[in-house]
């Protein structure tokens, strides 16, 4: 593991990682065995040994661009490419990303490039310039690769399943940088959801590939995925401005990765998830992750893991982000595959207009090869450190707030969510208007049906905690903005540490944390400058 969360006291993972001789150089080739290191804001490739003349050390620290040191880069325009706005410029295009001359692709500025799929190669840098547009070509034309044969699609749906029909494609690229202040456009052209032999339903389709930057681009109507990277080692996505409409970044099974000063908005599923699946036919772990200093609005869930959880979680960590909405989740943890989810900190986070702030949850769908003998996955070791949540939104389908509910055994021991789980300096504002009636409630779990609505209306106002241990609140301030009839918190099946908790006293409520089915709830320090809270006997 890269780092831990136990015994967490608010200090700086460490991330690290070191790789061996996978490095594709522009303009050259390294000696055997060179060492890539990689650090959570900086990733520096260093290049050692004897290598080929015109070897090119990639600097890949935030704010620095790629040096390039093979000449002047090759137009797609000197390949025939009109950028006219009404050509279809795909052949000349692919001939300049196939050309072995070109180190560097240049989309030219002051002009539009309608095409259709764009094949990657290995060690090419692709620039979009400021002022260039590369826009989808019309559907119904076939200018899109047709999803390739996949054996493995039974346990995805269509749209992880598939990477060659997208506008972007690379599989099995290494060392390909795409950067350049451009607009990469939809237009509208890409399906949302399975599109037909000859279309495409996503931008950015790139798979088990090694060494891939995309940084300072705007990208706009992306169809079902923006970005779908599956099994990439080494990724760094940087400075984006992504207007999406359906899922903005989705990161599945992938190791070594920077996200960091990207911007998603207008998409109505997932803002930035992080996702593993087994549509490359094996299972991937996602090690070593840190997404920062961005801001997220989406339909669905904004900061995520899942749905698609077969590999396991470990070494992540989410921080300093705004979330400005989310028709889900806030902060989601859903393990329904049987991954195992450990080692994560989510560390000053500001959200607002959530259905809910946070929702971690412990399902069996298990949409795998070995469903037979598989079992429920886990939720430990995550640390939540300074959130500021508030105008949690109540809406239409029920008064909703934070969970965590684990799995239950069907006779035999349950799957807990826990333990090593701390949660300290949070401030979260909920709606409020629940009534004495909905703190009676019994929420049910569905082990196949992981959204937050189908547990319905929550018996607590705060926190509803179910199937969980060793969950530990620390400097946690609950607030309403209407008056509430539910406790602040209610723990079923549960073991909870409460270290200054403060929670607003809801008309006619008896205790302030309810206990339910031999919880647990042990108060190290009442609540500061607030009334002790009440824990029901």
């Amino acid at each position: 593991r890269y780092f831990s969360t136990r015994g967490y006291v608010g200090r700086q993972p460490s991330f690290s990682m070191r790789r061996g001789a996978r490095l594709g150089v522009l303009g050259g080739a390294t000696s055997a065995g060179a060492p890539v290191w990689f650090t959570a804001l900086l990733v520096t490739w260093s290049i050692v040994g004897t290598a080929a003349a015109h070897t090119t050390t990639r600097l890949l620290a935030t704010g620095d661009d790629i040096r390039i040191d093979s000449g002047s880069p090759c137009r797609v325009t000197d390949f025939g490419a009109k950028g006219d706005g009404q050509t279809i410029d795909t052949t000349a295009i692919n001939a300049a990303m196939r050309s072995d001359r070109c180190d560097e692709i240049l989309f030219p500025a002051g002009h539009t490039f309608v095409t259709g799929t764009i094949v990657l190669h290995s060690n090419k840098v692709v620039t979009v310039e400021a002022n260039a547009t590369v826009k989808a070509a019309p559907r119904g034309g076939d200018h899109y690769l047709h999803p390739e044969n996949n054996p493995w699609d039974q346990y995805q749906d269509f749209g992880h399943s598939h990477w060659s029909n997208s506008l972007i494609y690379g599989y099995r690229v290494t060392n390909v940088t795409i950067r350049g202040g451009g607009l990469v456009s939809g237009d509208g052209q890409l399906s949302q959801g399975n599109s037909k032999d000859g279309d495409a339903c996503k931008m950015w389709g790139i798979v088990s590939s090694v060494d891939i930057v995309i940084t300072d681009l705007r990208f706009e109507q992306g169809g079902w995925f923006t970005v779908l990277a599956t099994n990439v080692t080494g990724l760094r996505i940087e400075r984006l401005n992504v207007t999406a409409q359906r899922d903005g970044l989705d990161i599945v099974g992938c190791r070594d990765v920077l996200i960091n000063n990207v911007t998603v908005t207008g998409g109505g599923d997932d803002a930035l998830v992080l996702k593993s699946d087994f549509s490359v036919g094996e299972v991937l772990h996602s090690t070593n992750l840190t997404i920062t200093n961005s801001v997220l609005s989406c339909g669905c869930n904004g900061l995520n893991f899942g749905s698609e959880t077969v590999g396991n979680f470990s070494g992540v960590l989410w921080e300093n982000i705004t979330l400005t909405r989310a028709g889900k989740a806030g902060i989601g943890i859903v393990t329904m595959d049987g991954a195992h989810v450990s080692d994560v900190v989510f560390r000053n986070i500001v959200m607002t207009g959530t259905y809910t702030p946070f929702y971690f949850f412990i399902g069996d769908r298990l949409r795998r090869p070995d469903n037979a003998t598989a079992t429920p996955g886990s939720i430990s070791n995550i640390v939540v450190d300074g959130v500021h949540a508030s105008h949690a939104s109540a809406g239409s389908k029920g008064n909703v707030s934070a969970t965590a509910d684990g799995m239950p055994g069907n006779g035999s021991t349950p799957f807990m969510i826990g333990p090593n789980i701390t949660f300290v300096n949070l401030y979260i504002k909920s709606p409020g208007g629940g009534t004495a009636a909905d703190a009676s409630r019994d929420p049910p779990h569905h082990a196949t049906q992981f959204p937050p609505r189908y547990l319905g209306v929550r018996p607590a106002f705060g926190w509803f905690l179910r199937r969980a241990v060793g969950l530990n609140f620390t400097n946690i301030t609950l607030a309403l903005d209407n008056d509430d009839g539910r406790p602040a918190m209610i723990l079923d099946d549960a073991d909870v540490t409460l270290d200054n908790v403060c929670a607003p006293r809801g008309t006619g409520t008896s205790w302030d944390v309810e206990l339910r089915n031999g919880s647990t709830a042990r108060v190290i320090r009442p609540g500061i400058g607030c009334p002790p809270l009440r824990v029901q006997p």
